[in-house]
C-alpha cells in the first residue's frame, strides 16, 4: 500500500460562525427500510493541505442530500498518520486509520488523504465532486439487502442494534458523529487556516457476527459531545468484501433512553 503525501494548498469556502447539529438525511420509513442508502466515508486530516477541498465536498454532499431527501450518510473520519508533521488533529484516532487500511486492502487503492469510500464498494479522491456524485448515484441504485435498527439501551453509551436480512457473515458498526465543526490550525501544512468539517466521527464500535442478529455495542462518548445534536449511525457490512448492506442514522438519539 502507498501512503500518499499531501502537498498542495487550495482555497476554502467560508466556514460557519458556530457549530451546528449533525447533518442527517431523510431516514427510511418502516414500510421502506430497504430503500437504497449510501454511506460516504471521507478519510481526512487537518495536517494535510490537500484535505480542505474534500472536507468542503463532504459538507456539500451532506447538505445536498438532506435538501433532496436522499438517504446519504456522510461521515468524516480523521486519520492520525499525519500528526507527526507539525499539527495533531484533535479528531484523529488510530482506529480510523486502521479502518482506512482495511478499505485500501479490499479496494486495492493504497492509503492516502483525502480518500472517499462510498458504500464500501468504490474509492476516489475526496475532492472530486463529480466522481463522488456518480458513486453515490450508483450506491442509491442498489436497494439495501439488510435492515438495521438502533436504539439507546442505556444513555448515553450503550446502543442496541437489530439486523434483519439474509443470513451471512457480517460486521455491525455503530458510530457517534458531531455536526459542523471549525478549528483554527496553528502549525503544520494548514497553519493559519480555519478548517471546517461536517459529521466528524468521535466514537466507533463494531462486532462481527452472523446476521440476522441483535445485540448491543458500547460507545465511548468524548467530552464536549452534545447528546441532543450528535448523530448516531449504525450500519452492517459484508465481513469479506466490506460492502455496506444497510445503514441508518438518527440525530438526538443519545439524548433519550429507550422505553
Amino acid at each position: 500500500m502507498v501512503l500518499a503525501s499531501c502537498s498542495r494548498k487550495e482555497d476554502q469556502r467560508p466556514v460557519r460562525a458556530s457549530p451546528e447539529p449533525a447533518v442527517v438525511s431523510s431516514p427510511a420509513t418502516n414500510a421502506a427500510e430497504r430503500t437504497p442508502v449510501a454511506l460516504v466515508e471521507l478519510y481526512t486530516s487537518e495536517g494535510c493541505s490537500s484535505c480542505p477541498p474534500a472536507d468542503e465536498n463532504l459538507t456539500r454532499i451532506a447538505y445536498a442530500a438532506r435538501s433532496a431527501g436522499k438517504r446519504v450518510i456522510a461521515l468524516s473520519f480523521h486519520v492520525d498518520y499525519w500528526n507527526y508533521i507539525g499539527w495533531k488533529d484533535p479528531f484523529s484516532d488510530p482506529r480510523y486509520s486502521e479502518r482506512q487500511r482495511t478499505h485500501a486492502g479490499r479496494l486495492g487503492s493504497g492509503v492516502y488523504t483525502p480518500q472517499m469510500v462510498v458504500a464500501g464498494r468504490e474509492q476516489l479522491l475526496g475532492s472530486r465532486n463529480e466522481q463522488a456524485d456518480a458513486a453515490i448515484r450508483r450506491a442509491l441504485s442498489r436497494p439495501a439487502s439488510h435492515v438495521i435498527r438502533i436504539q439507546v439501551r442505556e444513555a448515553p453509551a450503550t446502543i442496541a442494534f437489530d439486523v434483519v436480512g439474509p443470513a451471512r457473515e457480517a460486521v455491525v458498526f455503530v458510530a457517534v458523529a458531531l455536526g459542523a465543526r471549525e478549528v483554527s490550525v496553528k502549525t503544520g501544512e494548514n497553519a493559519g487556516r480555519t478548517l471546517s468539517h461536517v459529521n466528524v466521527v468521535r466514537s466507533l464500535a463494531s462486532d462481527r457476527l452472523r446476521v440476522p442478529a441483535r445485540g448491543t455495542l458500547a460507545l465511548e462518548i468524548p467530552k464536549g459531545v452534545d447528546p441532543g445534536a450528535a448523530m448516531v449511525v449504525g450500519w452492517v457490512e459484508d465481513a469479506q468484501s466490506g460492502h455496506v448492506l444497510g445503514a441508518v442514522a438518527k440525530s438526538g438519539l443519545l439524548a433519550s433512553r429507550s422505553p
